[in-house]
């Protein structure tokens, strides 16, 4: 067991769009950024919300993590393979990134930024969207939709005016920095993305053309066709703290009037009345759960410390039972 004290713990959330690291005594991150980096192309190390290349997401990881890092939370995706968090427990361990380190699922995280230990959790994320039910600290269910806010980011892209476009970049090729024409090619592709994904806000802010707006979401909008999925997978007794609890959070969940279609749908799909969906736009959900975590001193209880690793190495990953889901698919 690693004891604990009162310092404060480093939250890691990388995903597929942005990354978020920071202290969990603070009340936003100290880095957010972008998740792609240049390699050939620029790519990020999460693709469809699970490590695509663990070289890249701890490389991304250890360039931003304080010197004076001690205790380190760090958020993996609810559908993360589990053996990737042995690379991860490795390489802090064994180039002592940190005095000790703790995993838990993002949608954990979603849940306790909430302040609830029980929900159906429904993160529109970067890379994809997830209907999570969560009881008592625990994933008992998962569904996952490839569709995310990058893919909407792609959508609207496409809807905007393409000679404006043009304009607006074409000096990347004439002044950009790094002369090779496919490099420039991946530079103006990454810039245009990421002018989309800033601009989509004002879309949100002035568009009310509803057919607009379904054309970008409408596979988001599926989120009801799992609910009746996820509440057969819990026990009857369950059913009313789930539906009770819904949870919107996720970058998804600044996408205005989702809260109003997701009730409209679930009303007409699933019950009439006895549900509540709770929605605080924001995108630091997962950020501010671990930051509720990391200030726990019961959970500081449960890191892996170095005496922990160098005892049983990997192992004590299955020790700890560190994958925090039940009934998995």
């Amino acid at each position: 067991m690693f004891v604990s004290s009162d310092l404060s713990s480093v939250i890691v959330d990388i995903g597929t769009e942005t990354f978020k690291i920071g202290y969990s005594d603070k009340e936003y991150p100290m880095h957010y950024n972008s998740s792609k980096t240049f390699k050939n192309d620029f790519t990020s190390p999460v693709q469809s919300s699970t490590i695509h290349n663990i070289d890249s997401y701890i490389s991304l990881m250890t360039s931003h993590l304080p010197l004076d890092t001690s205790y380190l939370l760090i958020s993996e995706n609810t559908f993360e393979d589990e053996n990737i968090k042995e690379r991860i427990l490795s390489e802090v361990m064994e180039k002592s990134l940190a005095s000790s380190l703790m995993f838990s699922k993002s949608s954990i995280l979603d849940t306790f930024s909430y302040g609830k230990t029980t929900s159906i959790n429904i993160v529109i994320s970067g890379g994809s969207t997830q209907i999570v039910s969560v009881v008592d600290g625990y994933i008992t269910c998962r569904k996952k939709i490839e569709y995310g806010c990058e893919d909407i980011s792609k959508k609207y892209l496409e809807k905007i005016n393409k000679e404006k476009i043009k304009q607006k970049f074409d000096s990347i090729n004439k002044n950009g920095c790094i002369n090779d024409n496919n490099t420039n090619e991946g530079l103006l592709n990454f810039k245009k993305l990421e002018y989309a994904r800033f601009k989509k806000e004002d879309f949100y802010k002035k568009e009310n053309n509803i057919q607009q707006f379904l054309y970008l979401h409408d596979k988001i909008l599926k989120i009801t066709d799992y609910l009746e999925d996820i509440l057969q997978s819990n026990s009857p007794d369950r059913k009313f703290d789930l539906l009770n609890n819904i949870l919107i959070s996720g970058g998804g969940s600044l996408i205005p009037n989702i809260t109003n279609l997701l009730e409209k749908n679930i009303s007409e799909k699933i019950s009439k009345n006895n549900f509540c969906i709770f929605n605080q736009p924001s995108l630091f959900h997962t950020f501010f759960g671990g930051a509720v975590m990391g200030n726990i001193g019961s959970f500081k209880a449960l890191n892996i410390g170095k005496a922990d690793y160098i005892e049983c190495g990997v192992n004590i990953l299955k020790r700890k039972n560190y994958s925090w889901v039940l009934n998995k698919p």
